[in-house]
């Protein structure tokens, strides 16, 4: 491969992998410590894409791929020189030029893709990257969803001296170093990684492994972005075992002392319909959007399309999270939408059931449905079946009825860090005849045989619209995350959405910040000093507990 593609591969990588982060720190020095055990931790649980994975079979770093030397700070402050720093580290520049010849075993988006029952078939030894182990013997098993009760191993303690621990391109760890810097005499302070793949009621549960395992009697939450729900899902499941056995199942509110999510993907973003309608086009924004003009010329290239086109679709319609971030039934009926109004009209049309919507789109099925032929309910990917159980996941039963009413984090002390300020899709529209008063996008929709890298003749080909930029309305968000949703739909109290800098919203406690979806909860020089105010306020009634005379 010539120089020139490889450094191209690298271009693009790089501006993928940190637009998908999103996340723009500052980096303190890294420091090695030995860890003590305490029975109090502050968790801190990543996002989307941001999570760090490796490969618990060669217990080497899959996510990412990069060098020691290369994190997210140079994004910011020196991109010149963290290319530079790949091109420097021979085994990463090789890994990246890989991704041009998509049909090797050796590609990381290959080895990342899972096949449409949401299974990590290609690379089933791929694991998150905990420094702690997340289950006592290694082994996980999933519980009341998962009928087949596959028994997982390897979720023991990452061993690899790596920053992958502290998430992708060590997302987390200015934020880590700090909180430990500070706190870290009383309270283990830990990044849990997440398999941000699948579905994330497998990583709330997870996370209630890893709380149980180490022993932590009170723990401190915080999160970014996809981190929400599954922290949402753990207290709602902490809460639903609770109120049914209290005798013999953690008391939430002793346990979890504070929960701070940054602008949490609470009830789902539009711009999930953008990258499962147009994963291709969403890939190639993200690059442009970092890179410029030169991202458009990297993404014009004929071998970088064709390997985007083979692999981009399959990553992401395989990709249950990802349909997990579609908005939510809750969130349309929420008082951010007029009466009348929707998260989708089609030929001018509202649409105002989204399950079933989205379970006319063709990503919404397995490779052998064909439209026209079979039914919208016919042959869904178990993502798509199980979508409904999934939004009533976070709801907890506080009335005994057998039916989820209280959407769980309102039941402990949650602060919401919300950023606002941005446009942020609130409506999209998609006409279905050339020459409709929208403008029209029409996407090929392609699915290859991963399993026999077979990239020449698709299972699936369907064409059908989508809608691009012309055809958005926007509304009120962080850019990504409309504002409603980071509370779940919930009304603020007063029937309005504010613009002021931190404010406390009447009825909930919401900070409001004037900053993007990837400023919230990531530039931690900005945030954490509320953060400490609400951690310093946790400390000051341990201490009146411990010695109420005084």
């Amino acid at each position: 491969m010539k120089t020139r593609n490889k450094l191209i591969v690298v271009l693009l990588v790089v501006a993928v992998l940190c637009v998908s982060l999103g996340v723009l720190t500052a980096c303190a020095e890294e420091t090695t410590a030995e860890r003590q055990n305490k029975d109090k931790a502050i968790v801190i649980v990543t996002a989307l894409i941001s999570g760090g994975l490796y490969d618990a079979k060669t217990g080497t770093s899959l996510w990412d791929p990069l060098s020691e030397d290369v994190n997210l700070t140079q994004v910011s402050d020196d991109l010149a020189g963290l290319i530079g720093g790949v091109l420097l580290d021979s085994n990463t520049f090789t890994l990246l030029g890989d991704i041009l010849s998509y049909s090797t075993t050796d590609n990381l988006l290959w080895q990342i893709t899972l096949n449409e029952q949401g299974e990590s078939e290609n690379n089933p030894n791929i694991r998150p990257a905990n420094v702690l182990a997340t289950t006592p013997d290694g082994n996980y098993i999933p519980s009341y969803w998962n009928e087949e009760k596959q028994s997982y191993s390897y979720y023991g303690a990452y061993t690899g001296d790596s920053k992958v621990q502290y998430g992708a391109l060590a997302a987390y760890r200015p934020q880590c170093l700090d909180l430990q810097a500070k706190y870290g005499d009383d309270w283990d302070v830990v990044v849990f990684n997440y398999d941000w793949r699948i579905d994330n009621r497998r990583n709330s549960e997870l996370l209630q492994q890893i709380v149980e395992t180490n022993g932590w009697n009170e723990i401190i939450l915080t999160s970014h972005s996809m981190g929400g729900p599954v922290v949402a899902g753990y207290i709602a499941n902490l809460y639903n075992a609770y109120l049914k056995d209290s005798v013999n199942n953690v008391d939430p509110n002793k346990l979890i002392r504070a929960y701070c999510p940054y602008s949490p993907a609470t009830a789902g973003s539009l711009d999930a319909i953008y990258f499962m309608d147009d994963p291709v086009g969403a890939c190639v924004d993200a690059v442009v959007g970092m890179l410029g003009s030169l991202g458009q010329t990297v993404t014009d290239i004929e071998a970088i399309k064709t390997g985007l086109e083979c692999l981009a679709g399959p990553l992401i319609w395989n990709m249950t999270s990802i349909m997990q971030l579609l908005p939510f039934q809750t969130f349309l009926n929420s008082e951010y939408y007029a009466e009348g109004e929707s998260c989708v009209y089609v030929d001018g049309v509202a649409v105002t059931d989204m399950y079933a919507w989205y379970c006319s789109r063709p990503w919404a099925h397995t490779s052998d449905w064909k439209q026209g032929t079979d039914g919208i309910y016919d042959k869904l990917k178990p993502a798509m079946r199980d979508l409904e159980k999934y939004w009533n996941s976070f709801y907890v039963d506080t009335d005994g009825d057998e039916i989820g009413d209280t959407y769980a984090p309102e039941l402990v002390n949650t602060t919401y860090f919300v950023g606002n300020g941005y446009n942020t899709k609130k409506s999209v529209q998609i006409s279905t005849q050339e020459g409709g008063a929208v403008a029209v996008n029409k996407v090929t929709y392609k699915m290859y045989d991963l399993k026999n890298r077979n990239y020449g003749n698709p299972l699936t080909t369907v064409e059908y619209y989508s809608y691009d930029h012309s055809a958005i309305i926007y509304g009120d968000g962080d850019g990504t995350m409309p504002t409603n949703s980071c509370v779940g739909g919930l009304s603020f109290g007063d029937g309005t959405t504010v613009s002021t800098e931190k404010i406390m919203s009447r009825g909930r406690k919401v900070s409001f910040y004037l900053a993007s979806h990837f400023a919230v909860g990531a530039d931690w020089a900005v945030m954490k000093y509320d953060f400490y105010d609400i951690l310093d306020g946790v400390i000051l009634e341990d201490a009146a507990a411990q010695n109420p005379s005084a």
